[in-house]
């Protein structure tokens, strides 16, 4: 696309008037609480080549780190923002309700799990490629005890959004997905509730797989919950913001929330693994403990270093099923077993239950199957939606900085494991010599 830009990305931004240039500045500081109402007015004021340069930028998916660096980021956000609420076709959802966490169905909603998907169905390696596969040993345990975590409560935020970046926590929003992106980066749950990283929602949802792309970004704009570390990813990756609708905002932070519990199960999973089978004499083994701590900071028990697999399983148990307790249903279908009438009767009338099935064992037993009434607000337990989202979340990014280097020679990609094709002089991932699998 040739776009006649007359004067220069510097002599633009002086021609924006000084009121504008420090409302800039402060939400460049994040002190946007006290910004005035988005406005014509304040559109106007932005030179028309400027926008069109931002809006060209966009477009391609060229991202700010490397095309808008002379470009103030909060100046990029602003003018999508203003420029989608200029347009009178703006897509809003019929329906938007405010966000949910603490429900039963929000597990599924916020929750999205691991991409998983053929890239390409059958490829036949020529006489100078390879075909490699790579997996993350222990991927959400790793993430879970090197990631920053939400803490306390939130800010929900409805009005006077900062820029998304300064959020820590959950975002919902409309947003236009770039056009040309190989990897797409944000997850979107379609109305059957299949999930797709699509850069058109409409393609998607008709599942077009042939024809190109024609549509409006109005019709490939995706709503959705997302969790900010990977939103913001995605505005790197050049997609636009077209319309906040709520931000659950946490002030507190930690990045060893999950630390000495995986250290406790790691360690004893790693013992009961063995030496790997390359380390054989004393001194090897000592550099091996030694490395292992350098790199993980645990220190092995040399005197503990067996093969146990019993242990080891445990162990592993421990380590992979702790995220996902996080995001357990807790209005599970139960069973209970009842003898009396009058008990028998309030189970199978009362609007506290549904009722799956029942029957009767005996004359004087009956089995019911049953759980919870959905307009019933159950405890929690041990379910937190904004620690297993950022678990899954971290995943997801772990994953996508994987593709982000091989891009078209992904051919396949598993939750933590990509499979690639390469020729020599190519970069490939580099392999940790330290985790047992």
């Amino acid at each position: 696309m040739d776009m006649p830009i007359i004067e220069t990305v510097e002599s633009l931004l002086a021609k924006i008037p000084p009121d504008l240039q420090a409302l800039i500045e402060r939400m460049n500081e994040g002190g946007v609480s006290d910004i005035i109402p988005i406005d014509e007015n304040l559109f106007s004021q932005i030179p028309a080549d400027l926008i069109e340069i931002i809006k060209h930028m966009n477009e391609s998916g060229t991202t700010y780190e490397n095309q808008l660096l002379q470009i103030p980021p909060a100046l990029v956000f602003l003018i999508n923002q203003m420029n989608e609420s200029m347009r009178s076709s703006t897509p809003e959802p019929a329906h938007t309700p405010p966000l949910t966490p603490m429900s039963e169905e929000s597990v599924t909603q916020y929750d999205v799990f691991g991409r998983t998907n053929a890239l390409t169905l059958r490829y036949v390696a020529q006489p100078d490629e390879t075909i490699g596969y790579v997996d993350f040993t222990s991927l959400y345990p790793h993430v879970m005890s090197s990631s920053c975590y939400p803490m306390g409560h939130p800010k929900i935020i409805h009005r006077d959004f900062d820029l998304p970046q300064n959020y820590f926590g959950l975002i919902k929003a409309t947003v236009y997905p770039p056009r040309g992106l190989f990897i797409p980066v944000l997850p979107y749950k379609g109305p059957q509730g299949k999930l797709f990283f699509p850069l058109c929602r409409t393609c998607s949802e008709n599942n077009n797989q042939e024809k190109p792309c024609d549509h409006s970004d109005q019709e490939r704009a995706l709503t959705g919950v997302w969790v900010t570390p990977e939103f913001s990813k995605a505005l790197d990756k050049g997609y636009r913001v077209a319309k906040i609708f709520e931000v659950w905002n946490f002030s507190m932070k930690s990045d060893t929330l999950f630390k000495e519990y995986i250290k406790t199960f790691l360690r004893c999973k790693q013992m009961a693994s063995s030496y790997p089978a390359s380390v054989t004499d004393q001194e090897s083994k000592d550099k091996y403990i030694r490395d292992y701590h350098d790199t993980e900071g645990i220190l092995l028990d040399p005197d503990r270093i067996e093969v146990n697999k019993t242990k080891r399983n445990v162990s592993k148990l421990y380590l992979n099923s702790l995220w996902g307790k996080l995001s357990q249903r807790c209005n599970m279908l139960r069973s209970s077993i009842i003898k009396d009438p009058e008990e028998f009767l309030e189970f199978v009338f009362s609007d506290q239950y549904e009722i799956s099935h029942f029957s009767f064992l005996s004359q004087d037993i009956a089995l019911v199957q049953w759980r919870h009434n959905k307009k019933w607000v159950l405890p929690p337990g041990n379910v937190n939606v904004f620690l297993a989202a950022f678990t899954t979340a971290y995943c997801r990014l772990q994953l996508y900085a994987l593709m982000e280097q091989l891009q078209r020679r992904v051919l396949y990609r598993d939750t933590d494991s990509v499979v690639y094709v390469s020729k020599q002089g190519d970069w490939t991932p580099h392999l940790a010599t330290i985790w047992v699998v």
